[in-house]
């Protein structure tokens, strides 16, 4: 019994505040990953890889029940709009990371790295979209650390790795 009580104490929601990376400890921000906020409030964005995506994140409400989350998905949001373009073949990959930065004041145009074989969607406007009829999901969820002390989560046997913010850094000497 104190070990069910232990484990439920361990799983509450507010313990899992923050940054959770898929599949990867490292973080490269380009993989899918949740936020999880204060009040159970959670934010979803898939791998951004796929430069023909035109869903960015999914949000709404959570709450952990036992060894399951259930997503109550409120809002979405997409690109709007926008023209296809294929890049040049002499784009010089190594550079790619840093072509994701690449903005203009005059579009919202931001090249991303790709598994669309070169193909992305630019000159577009991000929207959030509150859906009309929310639904709620239900998936397994575990909470655990490996040997290492490394904090994972499992949704559907996927995992996702804990990825500390930078007031967890301490302070940095100048």
């Amino acid at each position: 019994m104190f070990i069910l009580f232990l484990w439920m104490v361990t799983c509450h929601a507010q313990d899992i505040e923050g940054y959770w990376q898929l599949n990867s400890p490292l973080f490269a921000n380009f993989q899918a990953g949740y936020d999880f906020y204060e009040n159970n409030r959670f934010e979803y964005r898939p791998g951004i890889y796929n430069g023909l995506c035109r869903i960015f994140a999914i949000s709404g409400k959570y709450e952990i029940k036992g060894d399951s989350i259930y997503f109550t998905v409120l809002y979405m949001s997409e690109c709007e709009g926008g023209t296809i373009k294929r890049r040049s073949t002499t784009t010089n990959k190594s550079s790619e990371m840093e072509l994701y930065w690449i903005s203009s004041e005059e579009s919202d145009y931001r090249p991303t790295p790709s598994t669309s074989n070169y193909w992305e969607l630019t000159n577009y406007k991000t929207q959030r979209k509150t859906l009309e009829n929310p639904e709620t999901w239900s998936a397994s969820f575990r909470y655990y650390k490996d040997k290492s002390g490394q904090e994972i989560i499992e949704i559907d046997k996927d995992k996702f790795y804990y990825i500390p913010g930078p007031e967890e850094f301490g302070e940095q000497e100048e």
